[in-house]
């Protein structure tokens, strides 16, 4: 008993002295939730649909309708946590997305760890991935032991000098909209280099589903990428869907691969009612949220006016919801953090290990609830003490 103590507090030791390390170089990561009555300038919750009390009721409703479903999946979805109901949800989401099929996964985190370790089982693909991809692919890569080929972020000409020298099947993996920087993968292009070298594209749609094309279907379909091109989009439906959730829109012949060769799915616990039709839910109020997307579209334009309007700070805007600046030093970044949320502005800055180092930055998310007045304000607030690069 003795020497098993001895153990375990030298096992908390090597805890503490790991969390200890990472506070001395301001990277200790904390939980922390949005405080009452706080603008929110940090959620992924672009339309409102998560906050505004619409997701919730919606959910309720057809909960009451499925009374009679058991709660939870009671096992793997190739044991016995599969059911019709999943499959209806299934069929919905492929006529949703024009795909020929879909599959849900527990997150979208997860439904990339998915493909890519399936995937990972071919030794004739070749994977290619742009710099600024999400952690969760790169996790992928790490996790399924398969070399990746990394192209720096949105240089087709540096992709398409990588696709030149393949020997293998090539697949690129890009996000629509990346998370940290908001900018946009050039999609139109990158699926002309993949029809000129007989390339398959994924691409992780976590912050463009529910925000792009004329209901919310994403960005590939918006810029009508053709479906030949498309091995698989992956949905994370933690952002403008407001709730959770993973969603793979692809061919019938993949999912049936998804099935049979992905771990992640294989040994998971398929998802439970009130997690999928909390989903489904999600889904019928995106599909209606026109109004939500043009205020959204309307704030992010006013987000430029009033950020151009400051001579003196150097921006990075896109026209996504995902907006940052830089600061120049993480001092300067804490105390800017700091003096929004004293202002009642939630704003939350990024640090390494998330972003690179030097590449720090306070990242400002946009919503449908937001107003013209909250984001000018902010504006004006970080602008007034000129610490900005």
């Amino acid at each position: 008993i003795q020497i098993r103590r001895q153990i375990v507090r030298e096992v908390h030791r090597l805890f503490a002295d790991r969390l200890s390390e990472r506070e001395a170089v301001g990277e200790l990561r904390t939980l922390r939730s949005i405080p009452s009555g706080f603008v929110d300038f940090a959620s992924n919750d672009y339309l409102s649909i998560a906050s505004n009390g619409t997701l919730l009721s919606a959910a309720r409703k057809k909960l009451d309708d499925f009374s009679d479903q058991a709660c939870g999946a009671t096992g793997s979805r190739l044991i016995s946590g599969d059911s019709p109901l999943i499959a209806e949800f299934e069929e919905y989401l492929s006529n949703f997305y024009k795909s020929e099929s879909a599959i849900v996964f527990p997150t979208g985190y997860m439904a990339n760890l998915g493909i890519i370790g399936a995937l990972g089982t071919i030794e004739e693909i070749q994977f290619y991935y742009d710099e600024q991809i999400h952690a969760s692919v790169r996790d992928g890569f790490r996790l399924s032991k398969r070399r990746a080929i990394k192209f720096r972020h949105n240089d087709l000409h540096h992709l398409e000098d990588l696709l030149k020298r393949t020997q293998k099947i090539p697949i690129i993996y890009v996000e629509s909209v990346y998370s940290m920087d908001g900018d946009r993968a050039c999609l139109l292009e990158i699926s002309q280099l993949a029809k000129r070298y007989h390339a398959q594209i994924i691409v992780d749609e976590a912050h463009s589903g529910g925000i792009f094309g004329p209901n919310g279907q994403g960005a590939c379909y918006e810029a009508e990428i053709p479906k030949e091109l498309l091995l698989a989009q992956v949905f994370g439906l933690g952002k403008a869907h407001g709730c959770q959730g993973g969603v793979i829109a692809c061919s019938q012949v993949f999912k049936n691969f998804i099935v049979n060769f992905s771990r992640p799915f294989i040994y998971s616990t398929g998802p439970s009612v009130p997690m999928l039709l909390t989903a489904w839910a999600s889904f019928e109020l995106v599909a209606n949220a026109h109004n939500e997307r043009a205020s959204l579209q309307r704030i992010i334009r006013c987000f430029h006016t009033s950020a151009n309007s400051t001579q003196s700070i150097s921006w990075f805007t896109n026209n996504t919801p995902i907006q940052y600046c830089r600061f120049q030093s993480t001092t300067l970044l804490r105390a800017a953090a700091m003096n929004a949320q004293e202002s009642h502005m939630y704003v939350v800055p990024i640090f390494s290990p998330t972003v690179s180092h030097s590449l720090e930055r306070l990242r400002i998310t946009l919503h449908s609830h937001n107003t013209e007045e909250e984001v000018k304000n902010l504006v004006d607030l970080l602008s007034a003490g000129e610490l900005l690069k």
